[in-house]
């Protein structure tokens, strides 16, 4: 939204309208339903950016015997990559705080989760929660 904004006041030739879809606590399927389903309206382009982390969660909580959801999710990737021409995946590894951290400070540490992002986020974020909210907070 914020580059929305920007780009809507500052590139009067620009013609960019963006739409977040913030999906909360949505499985991987809901969310590759939701792509697939946006895909087909009137989007030039969707940008499924999906968290390491979530699937590999869903990997860890998954019954024994079933079908691995990190197989599924790989294979929903080659669907969109395959088969959708304006979908783009992106992989946040471990999650989208990551980024966010990447804009306080430069680092190439590997975090294997989560939380550890969220710990060093805080030191420059301290209110920082893990919610749609601090997206429009942060203006």
């Amino acid at each position: 939204m914020l580059f929305n904004q920007h780009a809507q006041q500052n590139e009067r030739d620009i013609r960019v309208s963006i739409k977040p879809e913030i999906p909360n606590k949505k499985s991987v399927e809901e969310q590759y339903n939701l792509v697939c389903d946006l895909s087909n309206k009137e989007f030039t382009k969707v940008f499924w950016i999906i968290d390491l982390d979530t699937v590999i969660k869903e990997e860890n909580e998954a019954p024994k015997g079933k079908k691995s959801p990190l197989k599924i999710f790989e294979e929903y990737r080659t669907d969109l990559i395959t088969n959708y021409t304006n979908v783009v995946v992106i992989v946040n590894n471990p999650c989208l705080e990551f980024w966010f951290l990447l804009h306080f400070e430069k680092t190439s540490k590997y975090f294997n989760t989560c939380s550890s992002v969220e710990t060093e986020l805080k030191k420059h974020l301290k209110n920082y929660e893990k919610d749609t909210k601090v997206l429009h907070e942060t203006k």
